[in-house]
């Protein structure tokens, strides 16, 4: 006893604490509490839990890999967490008509979601985890918003502090949107170092979500120096995930992942047929605002060391490949590879498929596959690779995409007319500017639509730039939505060069000085035949009618 008073008197009198430990108690220097906002999502939020187990993972592929056991992605044969029961049904009924019943204990599902959740299951109930992770989250973001106010920056405080308060109110958000769309009810605790016992029902949660998400809108706004928020958004995402999609966001792109998140909300968290005329307006307001094709959005990033994502088991994908059927931790279900229609090169890309594999017929039939995910794709051009377990090989999207957009905007606009709708985006990506004006193309020069102060500013903003470095693509990404629900993404790329001069008047917007690869001359020099041969809308609408051509 006198040696642990000792101890805590020497404590007390050095008061000797680690500056550079992201606590709120250390964080009110500018590194500081960049350091527990980048832990409060990165660590809090996806990867640490006073429970886990390495079978499943942490966030996106445990958390996430019951989502896709519960949609029937995908299935188990491992018992932890009793993951070979969260997917498996009361029954199975074979081809030759006979019935097997689920041989678990309980038998039924209800039965044993019931059973499992409760506090003595600890780490084995399945629906904890998303849970702790999200009110993890919360916490760590009510600390963080606690602390924002005591610390002195440098440079334009007000810009710095209110980049920082939109990162909790936005990952809040994000959170309280994870529980309101999962869970029945929830705890709405926006106080520090605090919680409440006072359950409310999951439409309350998601109302606290998109209020979470419009504070962050509003700090965003607070901005007036975009160099101060640069500085502080380049540092709260981990310099690994800055790759690609994954570049830090303007202030206006932030917003517009907002935008696609609250259109989600609506979509997700009501019954399709209690969706109002309202609800589909709100929709396409937010999706006319939401996440275009050349955005940045907030991605992850795998790595040789698992800082955040670990490149061979940090998503589910990464847990279901293998060289043969059923080699993975998780089984791909037959039920998600019947989806692919003939043609659909995705499939091609992805799909392994060889000799049935039967797991242990004591812990359910749901497992059993034929199937599984090529590792790194099958070398098809064009098409998206659902996983890859090379260091840095691999990107995931952590809140919104444009593609996410694209689709709830064509399933509102499918909805008004009752006839199949598309939704597209496009711009001109040069890559000396780093992918400008993208985004921007219609407006890049200050008014919407004026083509030729548009195509002077990209001449004028590459004047002493060699021709070899004036590479430059059109890119495209079109969304279907049809009124029996089905929905369909389809991307295009256009590649080519920036001229130094305009020539043709056969085009609009950037045609005359975009000359295409293979070509010796510009986009404007080319009929419409020609056009539509080639160009990245063309390419893309002829992708969604072969995907037609198969239903």
């Amino acid at each position: 006893m006198v040696f642990a008073l000792a101890l805590t008197g020497c404590k007390k009198q050095l008061d000797v604490k680690n500056p550079n430990e992201p606590t709120p108690a250390a964080s009110t220097s500018e590194q500081g509490v960049v350091s527990l906002a980048q832990g409060s999502v990165y660590i809090n939020g996806f990867k640490t839990l006073k429970y886990g187990d390495g079978v499943f993972g942490l966030y996106w592929s445990g958390a996430m890999g019951f989502h896709e056991l519960l949609g029937d992605v995908i299935g188990a044969e491992a018992a932890n967490s009793f993951l070979n029961q969260i997917g498996c049904p009361n029954k199975v009924t074979l081809d030759n008509a006979s019935v097997v019943v689920n041989p678990n204990n309980p038998s039924t599902w209800y039965s044993f979601a019931r059973t499992v959740n409760q506090n003595d299951y600890q780490g084995q109930n399945f629906s904890y985890y998303e849970w702790a992770y999200s009110y993890n989250m919360i916490t760590a973001c009510n600390s963080l918003l606690e602390v924002i106010p005591n610390v002195s920056f440098t440079g334009n405080s007000a810009s710095k502090a209110a980049a920082l308060k939109a990162w909790a109110h936005f990952w809040k958000g994000f959170a309280y949107s994870r529980i309101g769309s999962i869970y029945y009810a929830g705890l709405i605790n926006n106080a520090f170092a605090a919680t409440n016992g006072n359950y409310v029902s999951k439409e309350a949660i998601i109302t606290e979500a998109n209020a979470q998400l419009d504070a962050a809108i509003a700090d965003l706004g607070a901005v007036t120096s975009a160099s101060d928020y640069s500085v502080i958004i380049g540092k709260l995402i981990p310099s690994f995930c800055q790759v690609d999609k994954g570049m830090p966001p303007t202030t206006a792109m932030w917003i517009r992942t907002i935008n696609t998140l609250k259109a989600r909300n609506i979509l997700v968290n009501k019954q399709f047929a209690a969706m109002q005329p309202a609800d589909w307006q709100s929709i396409l307001t937010l999706t006319n605002s939401g996440v275009q094709a050349t955005d940045f959005i907030f991605t992850g990033r795998t790595t040789a060391t698992g800082d955040f994502l670990p490149a061979s088991s940090g998503y589910v994908a990464a847990k279901i490949q293998s060289s043969g059927s059923g080699g993975g931790t998780y089984k791909l279900s037959e039920r998600w590879v019947q989806e692919f229609k003939t043609g659909d090169l995705r499939k091609t890309q992805n799909v392994r498929t060889g000799a049935n594999w039967i797991g242990n017929s004591d812990r359910g039939n749901a497992f059993n596959t034929r199937h599984t995910l090529i590792n790194g794709g099958s070398g098809v051009p064009g098409a998206y690779t659902y996983v890859n377990t090379t260091a840095e090989a691999f990107e995931l999207a952590l809140a919104s995409t444009f593609e996410e957009n694209a689709l709830l905007k064509a399933r509102e606009m499918c909805e008004a007319s009752g006839i199949p709708a598309i939704a597209d985006d496009s711009g001109l990506c040069v890559d000396y500017l780093n992918g400008d004006p993208g985004i921007f193309s219609a407006r890049w020069a200050g008014s919407h639509g004026d083509d030729k102060a548009n195509t002077a500013k990209v001449l004028a903003s590459l004047i002493d730039v060699p021709d070899e470095k004036r590479s430059a693509h059109f890119t495209c990404v079109a969304a279907l939505a049809l009124p029996d629900g089905r929905t369909h993404v389809e991307e295009a790329k256009f590649e080519g060069w920036i001229l130094r001069e305009p020539i043709g008047d056969q085009g609009f917007g950037y045609d005359p000085i975009f000359q295409p690869e293979g070509y010796n001359k510009t986009f404007a020099e080319l009929s419409i035949e020609q056009k539509n041969q080639i160009s990245h809308r063309g390419k893309a609408t002829k992708q969604l009618i072969n995907f037609l051509k198969t239903k």
